[in-house]
């Protein structure tokens, strides 16, 4: 992907957004509107073609979207992710796939169940809150349940029915169940990065994908945990500054890339 947020829509016809985050709203004509946070930079764009058409949405490093389709769900898009998903849903189901993050606040329709799928799983539900993490280049996939209820099935055909403050986690064909504190796994809709005893490896990976800037770990540095949490409304700057006064790590920053190394020993 490219530096913009992209739609293209079934027609091929392709809309960049320059902006950080972006909203996308459908009405029940197909009609979209196209809207910035300088909330200056609107477009109406009308599909004529309704029927087994399908529009995607990329979404860059350092960028975030969002989508509200016309029967009323609402889904955040998060920095490196894909979304592909029908300009109209079929009358059983409403169906969409999903590469990177997503959180969906998804309306309730007890006839159309609403599912999400990934290269490695599909989520089911009728009418929920949750968060779906699965980026390809992370063996580690999740499902965080914040309200109602919701199926994962695997590619391996197992089932799961997660209850809310519960985590799906499968990684290396290995399910996990376990009981969080879901709030903290969608604050990133809100510029936010809570976590606990995590990897620092993993949050730089977390920052480099937020913030759309390429950070090398040095040996060592994945041995290293943190807790805290970080206002990504702030510059990457500020962000290193707080991981470096909090972890045994020095940083080194040039106009392309960010380098992190454990310090050594005095």
């Amino acid at each position: 992907t490219g530096s913009e947020v992209l739609l293209v829509l079934a027609d091929r016809q392709e809309k960049l957004i320059a902006a950080e985050k972006t909203a996308l709203n459908y009405d029940s004509t197909g009609r979209i509107s196209i809207r910035t946070d300088s909330l200056t930079e609107e477009a109406t764009i009308i599909n004529e073609q309704q029927t087994a058409v399908f529009h995607q949405l990329l979404v860059p490093a350092g960028k975030r979207s969002s989508i509200t389709f016309s029967e009323g769900t609402k889904i955040w898009v998060n920095a490196n992710s894909r979304v592909v998903y029908p300009a109209e849903f079929e009358k059983e189901k409403r169906e969409i796939y999903v590469e990177g993050e997503v959180y969906l606040e998804v309306a309730p329709d007890k006839n159309r169940p609403f599912i999400v799928r990934t290269d490695n799983m599909q989520v089911r539900v009728l009418g929920t809150k949750f968060n779906v993490t699965a980026y390809n280049d992370d063996a580690l996939k999740r499902v965080v349940l914040v309200s109602g209820k919701v199926e994962v099935r695997t590619n391996e055909k197992e089932r799961v029915l997660l209850k809310p403050n519960q985590l799906f986690a499968y990684e290396n064909n290995r399910i996990q169940v376990k009981n969080v504190d879901a709030s903290r796994y969608i604050l990133w809709k809100d510029g936010f990065y809570q976590y606990y005893h995590e990897r620092l490896d993993n949050i730089f990976k977390n920052l480099s994908r937020y913030y759309g800037k390429e950070i090398v770990c040095g040996e060592g540095v994945s041995t290293l945990t943190c807790t805290g949490k970080l206002d990504l409304k702030n510059e990457l700057s500020e962000v290193l500054e707080i991981l470096k006064n909090a972890a045994n790590i020095e940083i080194y920053e040039t106009n392309e890339k960010v380098y992190i190394s454990v310090k050594p020993l005095e």
